[in-house]
């Protein structure tokens, strides 16, 4: 069965690159054909937004003022990834280039997903189509799909539900997205596990030994190496955070952001694997601290949306990786084989999903 996969425009994005890459290695052990849908956006958009952000951090905190902006190279770097690991269709700029794309390749399937694929906005140009209304005689399911938190809405709600409801199976990556279906879609769905989760570790792994990036000093039981601190939204708060961690620890800080300073995907997760625990406010540096069995904090951004840290950390047991005040606790055991056990079962339930929807005998 050829499948495609119709996710987020892969943009320079840790996660978002991830997420893209997991499931379509998870298809091909399962013995399916697949492609990434190509989704792109124009470029000078891209840059400018990413300058604005650069502007701001250079602006109005302090350690970044000498900082040089460099999104050129890290976009090229990121591009470079997709394109040696991800097989992709042609390019698509548009609908014109969507109808076309799929009619050559011929699919028999199409995934929905992962990601923030329900949040409308999110899909930039191709947000009207999310729903494969244009799609016939194909199987269409959607795996965890992510609202990004509360519903926001979506223009043409009515077509995009009745084209949903033709859809074989619905799956969710949070908790409240079963509800937000089942009382605004009117559809059943259920819970599964962010691909990259559902991925088998070996996959990182190997970019790990070829990256030439690795933290000093990794050795967690020794008060000496360093944290890695993956920040979205640096702010004063989160150096607070940090420093209170360095003091507590004695290591020291690699920081690292989407605005001034960067990693390439490898680096990104070499550094996770090597630091001796890692301070985050990103739910995919959560999820590849858990994949590495690091120790790890969670600093919950209530701006980019909290449902997908509360039903991760709900389902493996993990509250306690909150921080909730600045002068948090600073606790680095966490039982890793109970959180593999409660992993191990939920990859099952999700690779079922997959098989039966999907016709894999």
């Amino acid at each position: 069965m050829k499948t495609a996969i119709f996710t987020l425009p892969l943009i320079n994005n840790y996660g978002g690159i991830l997420q893209a890459y997991a499931p379509q290695n998870v298809l091909f052990e399962l013995g399916i054909d697949n492609k990434v849908l190509n989704l792109r956006t124009k470029e000078a958009s891209f840059f400018s937004i990413n300058y604005a952000k650069f502007l701001i951090a250079k602006t109005f905190i302090s350690r970044y003022k000498n900082a040089k902006f460099e999104i050129l190279r890290h976009d090229l770097d990121a591009r470079k990834f997709i394109e040696k690991n991800i097989l992709l269709t042609d390019e698509i700029y548009g609908f014109s280039d969507l109808k076309r794309v799929c009619k050559d390749e011929k699919f028999d399937a199409f995934v929905l997903g992962s990601d923030q694929v329900f949040n409308q906005g999110n899909f930039m140009n191709f947000g009207e189509y999310f729903s494969l209304g244009f799609i016939q005689n194909a199987v269409k399911i959607a795996y965890a799909a992510s609202f990004g938190g509360e519903f926001k809405g979506w223009k043409n709600l009515s077509t995009h539900r009745e084209n949903l409801a033709k859809f074989r199976a619905i799956s969710v990556r949070e908790q409240n997205a079963i509800k937000i279906c089942k009382e605004i879609l009117d559809l059943k769905a259920d819970f599964v596990l962010d691909p990259t989760l559902l991925a088998r570790r070996e996959i990182y792994d190997k970019f790990c030994q070829n990256s030439g990036t690795k933290l000093k000093n990794p050795d967690t039981n020794a008060n000496t190496g360093e944290i890695f601190a993956y920040i979205l939204d640096p702010n004063e708060k989160t150096t607070q955070i940090l420093d209170n961690a360095s003091q507590k620890s004695g290591c020291k800080i690699t920081q690292v952001n989407d605005r001034a300073n960067r990693l390439k995907i490898e680096e990104w997760l070499s550094a996770i694997k090597s630091a001796n625990f890692i301070i985050t406010d990103s739910f995919h540096g959560c999820v590849f601290s858990i994949i590495f069995g690091k120790p790890f904090f969670a600093i919950i951004n209530e701006a980019r949306g909290n449902a997908r840290f509360h039903s991760l950390f709900d389902m493996l047991n993990l509250d306690n990786r909150v921080i909730k005040d600045v002068n948090f606790e600073l606790n680095l055991a966490m039982n890793y084989d109970e959180i593999y056990k409660i992993l191990d079962e939920k990859r099952k339930f999700s690779i079922d999903f997959l098989k039966q929807n999907l016709k894999v005998r």
